[in-house]
């Protein structure tokens, strides 16, 4: 009995390990993406609710801005084992601008279908959304 009880939870560790790497790749090829500025692959980790809208926000953030360099620094858990807060170094300037901005952004993660997407409700694109917005009429 305890044998089956221990087979089970080294299955449940294992599973966690594997969510957790799954999520870390995730981070690291999307922010690579913005990195190389590929917007159609970082386009993939944007959540499924809204899609066009965020495709076109993320469209007019690689416009704008570029990013240079980004380091990952945390994922925080909320208790939801499909959700996660992540904070990330991101190293960047404005197009028109070669002045390097440093910044944390804090990004929420969330698993569905088994890969895990971004919300871009974060600074810089949240204060982008009604500039984007606007260069769109």
């Amino acid at each position: 009995m305890l044998l089956l009880v221990l087979a089970g939870g080294c299955s449940s560790l294992r599973s966690s390990i594997h969510k957790e790497d799954v999520l870390r790749s995730s981070i690291d090829a999307f922010h690579l993406a913005l990195t190389n500025q590929e917007t159609v692959d970082a386009s993939r980790f944007l959540s499924s609710g809204g899609e066009d809208r965020a495709e076109e926000l993320l469209g007019c953030f690689q416009r704008r801005v570029r990013v240079i360099d980004y380091e990952f620094h945390e994922i925080r858990r909320t208790g939801d084992p499909k959700r996660a807060v992540v904070h990330v170094r991101v190293a960047s300037h404005a197009r028109d601008d070669l002045t390097v901005q440093d910044a944390v952004w804090e990004e929420h993660w969330y698993e569905e279908n088994q890969s895990w997407h971004v919300r871009l409700d974060f600074e810089p694109f949240a204060t982008l959304a009604a500039d984007c917005l606007r260069e769109r009429r």
